[in-house]
């Protein structure tokens, strides 16, 4: 992106005008609300991680309409006016991101054709700049994620990433905010119906089947909550969701027991159907009887039968913006005028039911995007000659994926390679940026050459100009393949585990230091031999922590888990490992583990 190319330079400026002013783009922008907003701590942490990570002395998260480009949060300009947090389009650099769609990276603004006249120049004194798109969670471009400096560099692919990662993090917390503010237009429409609502009952159901809901996690469940806690307060004797997949437009049945659960509809092929016709109009559909379905919606006699239902009310499930996601089938079994059908209670209903729905897609979405993310970052190790290698990443159950745990297999030479696992505090995206540079630091320097023992105090001498915020706790384990021993060194980390062939335990109790980004001292590595068939497990912490927390309770109980597994084959042994942690409760804590036996 480093030249305008055969296109001159007025038509270009020409054309990212355009794209700026673009009325749909405009208007996603307005629509967030930021414009003109004040400064929150969640964006400024955004900000600052750019500036900091990049080690640029201007961080900026910005949004930009066709006339300004507001400065959400500002890292290195100390402004809290929103007067003053923002700049015109044409001395802004974030345009040409808007306007090309892609990421910006000029090395030196001086010299590029489309930036060498910008007033920013003087004004701001920027020499280099490098920006991302920041976009709606629907895809539109907003503003940028960008960072400026004002000596000349070479900026390169990992900064590029490093952007689009924190623009990634700032469009899920733009998602997030939608969210609750979704959550609360729903609460307040509650309350709207609650006035007009004589019966308490109702009310007080409503109430505990907005508490459910907020709890789902999947569209089964929000089903299942809808049909177990709405059907007997307006009279039904089922309420089934019939929720529409976005890849293949077809309506999925759930939530009811009329044995078609998880039928898949298609609505351009229903015709007259009340749910075809409730997907296409957005307005709900009542039949108080099967001879007017025969009637006037003939293509809705077969679901209707199937479920068992005489009359219907068919409600779109409608989500605050407008959106469409399926729809809600209200059932009974006997004949019922459509003048007498609790309309009103049931839209509410489905209001509060498509929020649901929206947020535990956006949920998994979160949770699929996250998931790809961290596979990318902790990649399968290679494989060593003598060694039999397992390794394996579980997030903590409220971490979405994303955690500060790792682990590393490092080849040195020949016969030696370096285990190594550690943690960064943390369980989100933050953690998973800091944990992907000490992982890389500590790998660097120890394939170099670097003595183990120095190994701790180089990676804080690398870190401490980056980040003034990285603590990290890790363990490194040597393997000489030909000498057959074991070098470990700690850095606040718990202790490896050896595991002989008759199944004994020692720990592998190295001299330890602080964690890394506390101080800077040598370690005192410690070598022990091993015995062909030995088996190597180092861990994170969330292998071994129980309810009580008693850290030498808790190791003798992992020595004992691991001894009686060391038998197995080590994918065996982490599977098994990881089965029989925390009682089947579910990770409360990022676990990672490599487990090696050494052959």
């Amino acid at each position: 992106m480093r030249g305008v190319g055969s296109e001159p330079l007025e038509e270009f400026v020409a054309r990212m005008a355009e794209r700026v002013a673009d009325p749909g783009r405009t208007a996603a922008v307005r629509a967030t609300g930021m414009l003109d907003s004040q400064t929150e701590a969640a964006f400024d942490r955004i900000a600052l991680m750019a500036s900091r990570l990049l080690e640029a002395p201007f961080g900026f998260v910005t949004f930009v309409d066709e006339q300004r480009s507001f400065w959400k949060a500002c890292a290195g300009v100390d402004v809290a006016d929103p007067a003053g947090r923002q700049s015109s389009v044409s001395e802004s650099f974030c345009q040409y991101v808007i306007g090309l769609g892609e990421a910006l990276l000029v090395d030196d603004v001086r010299l590029d054709e489309r930036t060498m006249h910008n007033p920013s120049i003087e004004s701001m004194g920027v020499a280099a700049w490098a920006g991302v798109p920041l976009r709606s969670p629907e895809g539109e471009v907003l503003g940028t994620v960008c960072v400026v400096d004002t000596d000349v560099r070479r900026w390169n692919d990992d900064d590029a990433r490093l952007l689009d990662e924190l623009s990634a993090l700032t469009t899920e917390l733009l998602a997030a905010r939608r969210a609750h503010e979704d959550a609360s237009q729903a609460r307040a429409a509650l309350i709207d119906v609650a006035e007009h609502v004589r019966s308490r009952g109702w009310l007080d159901v409503l109430a505990h089947l907005t508490r459910r809901l907020s709890g789902a996690k999947s569209v089964d469940e929000v089903a299942e909550a809808i049909d177990s806690n709405g059907a007997a307060v307006v009279g039904a004797d089922r309420l089934v969701v019939g929720h529409l997949e976005a890849e293949s437009g077809l309506i999925v049945l759930v939530g009811h027991d009329a044995g078609r659960g998880g039928e898949r509809l298609d609505p351009t092929q229903a015709g007259s159907a009340p749910f075809a016709l409730a997907l296409r109009s957005g307005k709900t559909v009542a039949v108080g009887s099967r001879a007017q379905r025969v009637d006037e919606y003939p293509d809705g006699v077969m679901l209707a039968d199937s479920l068992g239902a005489e009359a219907t009310a068919t409600v779109p499930l409608r989500t605050s913006e407008g959106s469409i996601l399926g729809v809600l089938i209200a059932c009974w079994s006997d004949e019922m005028s459509p003048g007498v059908m609790p309309l009103s209670q049931l839209e509410v209903m489905a209001e509060v039911c498509a929020q649901s729905i929206a947020r535990a897609r956006l949920a998994d979405d979160r949770r699929a995007l996250v998931a790809s993310l961290q596979t990318a970052l902790l990649s399968p190790p290679p494989p060593v000659a003598g060694v039999d290698l397992a390794v394996r990443y579980v997030p903590a159950l409220d971490s979405l994926g994303f955690g500060g745990d790792w682990y590393d297999v490092v080849p040195l030479d020949g016969h030696r390679v370096a285990v190594i696992v550690g943690d960064v505090v943390g369980h989100n995206a933050a953690a998973a940026a800091r944990m992907s540079q000490v992982r890389t630091v500590i790998a660097t320097l120890a394939q170099t050459g670097m003595l183990i023992s120095e190994l701790f105090a180089g990676c804080d001498k690398v870190l401490a100009p980056r980040s003034q915020s990285t603590m990290a706790t890790v363990a490194v384990v040597v393997v000489n393949t030909a000498q057959r021993t074991l070098t470990s060194t700690l850095a606040g980390h718990p202790t490896p585990l050896l595991a002989s062939p008759d199944g004994s335990v020692d720990v592998l109790a190295a001299g330890l230091r602080p964690p890394l980004g506390v101080g800077s001292s040598l370690s005192r590595p410690e070598t022990v031999s091993y015995s062909p068939g030995s088996v190597l497990l180092a861990y994170t912490d969330g292998l071994a922590e129980t309810r009580d927390g008693d850290v030498d309770t808790d190791l003798l109980a992992l020595s004992a888990r691991f001894g009686r597994l060391s038998h197995l084959p080590p994918e065996q042994q982490a599977d098994r490992l990881l089965a029989e942690t925390s009682h089947g409760l579910g990770h409360r804590d990022d676990v990672a583990l490599v487990v090696a036996r050494l052959l």
